[in-house]
């Protein structure tokens, strides 16, 4: 491991610019001011800029005399303290890919497998001093012109290997799987079905007595008067339980002797509100009332949605790094059959209010979460995919063809004889699989291998490959 890239990853992760010079110096000291020095060593004083700047370009060792005492007791009892006060509090919040620079430092290094495994174990928030120490102490002892010829020669044979992989349950594959689409949104009818009536049946269990209205002033303002479920919820429910030929009686909706409390308080958004008080088989009726009108709200807009793309499938892929190299400016292109892509341009044929909402709603249906094995598209790249969200029901704006686009984030091209996708990824580290940024929708399943071809900036070439369907 060069001692140089331990300095040019860690200045990376610093809230305010630092330079290498003092990077370097503030190391450094970490050895000078606390070393056992025998009567006949001398200290060497500050190391000059030009040294420094050779040992940042790989053309001068780290002096011997720092990598004499770096295993000095005086020095390994400081060393974490040094580093939390002087380095760590002055890094930036979220070290994940800090430890995940370092770690690709580690790995690549010719450690042994007991010793990186005890540094991963301190790759975590607590112990972030620990691990920038260790990988430190690691950087200086190993830092000679041997091991620095030795990375030189490493760097001339690093390249990076490039090739399209499938996610299967969460998994990275050298196969893909084209499965239904139904699966994703995670809707079931007869299952909705099944728990309205659950819901319903134990609503109709609780039997209460309707509380008469107070006439009296004082006593009304004493005891307050009944409360009743909203009108408009009401209907809702009353609806949905028709078509599902759930029978309910004019009681279904009593709450009995519910009724507001005496005592006023300010709502969450302003304006004066009361407690309710009441048996606790009122207050259960009315909190089963509420879950019975949210699960209805909630799943009935799914239902034209769920029909809608009800005869469409998905296919996730990811692009894989195996080899020793970064690379810049990928360019994915991945051929399928003649009309079997649903296109952001096909989505939009669907015109009812709900499908619309609820694909705005529920966009993140679309893209690929991070998996154990993966990064997802947007960790990778920091990326937000938010578009308008958070909109009423009564109220769905159009969604245009940039708003879909904007999700998913493939180039559609088509010729006489297939339809392509292609997605740009900026870079991707050695030993990396990013996620496509969304699942590809399709019309057809009936795919057994795809071809694809890979152009990026530091290969001289096109890779041509296939990947197949399972």
């Amino acid at each position: 491991m060069l001692f140089s890239d331990y300095v040019t990853t860690l200045k990376k992760y610093f809230k305010r610019t630092i330079g290498a010079k003092r990077l370097c110096d503030l190391l450094f000291d970490f050895i000078l001011d606390n070393a056992s020095v025998d009567d006949d060593e001398k200290v060497p004083e500050e190391i000059g800029k030009d040294r420094i700047s050779k040992m940042m370009n790989g053309k001068e060792s780290i002096p011997q005399f720092i990598r004499d005492h770096i295993y000095d007791q005086s020095v390994i009892d400081t060393l974490n303290d040094s580093f939390q006060k002087k380095v760590v509090v002055n890094l930036v919040d979220n070290k994940e890919d800090l430890f995940y620079q370092m770690l690709q430092l580690v790995d690549r290094d010719n450690i042994s497998p007991s010793r990186k495994a005890s540094v991963r174990l301190l790759a975590t928030d607590d112990t972030v001093a620990a691990f920038l120490a260790e990988v430190f102490i690691y950087a200086i002892s190993t830092n000679t012109v041997d091991s620095i010829i030795a990375e030189q020669q490493y760097q001339d044979k690093k390249q990076a290997v490039l090739k399209l992989k499938g996610i299967v349950d969460g998994k990275i594959s050298d196969c893909a799987c084209v499965d239904s689409f139904s699966k994703i949104i995670g809707f079931n009818f007869d299952d909705f079905v099944d728990n309205i009536e659950k819901l319903a049946e134990s609503i109709k269990s609780i039997k209460l007595s309707p509380m008469k209205q107070l006439e009296d002033g004082i006593t009304a303002f004493l005891k307050g008067n009944p409360y009743t479920f909203d009108e408009k919820k009401k209907d809702n429910i009353s609806l949905v339980c028709k078509a599902l030929n759930i029978e309910i009686t004019d009681d279904f909706f009593e709450l009995g002797d519910l009724h507001s409390g005496l005592i006023p308080y300010i709502g969450r958004f302003g304006g004066i509100s009361y407690n309710l008080e009441g048996s606790p088989e009122s207050r259960k009726k009315l909190e089963l009332l509420e879950t019975l009108y949210e699960e209805i709200n909630e799943d009935t807009k799914k239902i034209p949605f769920v029909e809608a793309f009800s005869d469409c499938y998905y296919l996730k892929l990811a692009l894989e790094n195996s080899g020793t190299d970064y690379d810049e400016d990928v360019r994915v292109t991945v051929r399928f059959p003649k009309n079997t892509i649903i296109k952001s341009t096909d989505v939009l044929r669907f015109d009812d209010a709900a499908v619309r909402y609820y694909l705005e709603e529920e966009y993140s249906i679309l893209s690929i979460d991070r998996g154990e094995d993966y990064l997802c598209f947007d960790e990778a790249y920091n990326w937000n995919p938010n578009i308008n969200l958070g909109l009423a029901f009564d109220s769905v704006p159009d969604i245009t063809i940039d708003d879909l686009e904007h999700i998913m984030r493939f180039y559609f091209v088509s010729n006489d004889h297939y339809d392509s996708i292609e997605i740009q990824f900026d870079n991707i580290n050695q030993y990396t699989t990013i996620a496509f940024p969304a699942i590809v929708l399709l019309r057809d399943k009936d795919i057994d291998k795809l071809k694809y071809s890979i152009r990026s900036r530091k290969s001289p070439v096109v890779l041509e490959g296939e990947i197949n369907i399972r």
